[in-house]
């Protein structure tokens, strides 16, 4: 069972870090030729540590809603949030059920399933 520190330290083995503070990380991925940034924060809920991956794609309003909302019934993880005026997509795992490789993925995946629900804007901005 892995913790925050484990993760902390297998994360800034395999990543050069944007933002690194006691509980958020940041770091900027290559994805064929463009970047795109995940966001990884530890929390304390129902007496569990949790990990919130979060990856912008998208200003609100670039999309349809509905076609959003029908979106988010078919991504293989995540969820679409609006994160203030940000379009995100979102992952949250319990840290006790997960390996550091894991959340390795996590972070790898998320930010390659972002960049292509940003692609569609035809933009490269987050």
């Amino acid at each position: 069972m892995a913790n925050w520190s484990d993760v902390q330290e297998a994360v800034r083995v395999a990543y050069p870090l944007d933002t690194d503070t006691e509980h958020e990380f940041a770091v900027t991925l290559q994805v064929e030729g463009r970047a795109q940034r995940v966001m990884v924060s530890h929390s304390i809920a129902w007496e569990h540590s949790l990990l919130e991956f979060r990856s912008a794609f998208a200003e609100a309003g670039a999309f349809e809603p509905r076609a959003l909302l029908a979106d988010n019934l078919h991504l293989p993880i995540g969820s679409i949030a609006l994160h203030g005026n940000f379009l995100v997509l979102v992952h949250k795992v319990v840290l006790d059920f997960i390996t550091v490789e894991g959340v390795l993925f996590l972070i790898g995946r998320l930010g390659a399933l972002a960049d292509v629900l940003e692609e569609r804007t035809g933009t490269d901005k987050f």
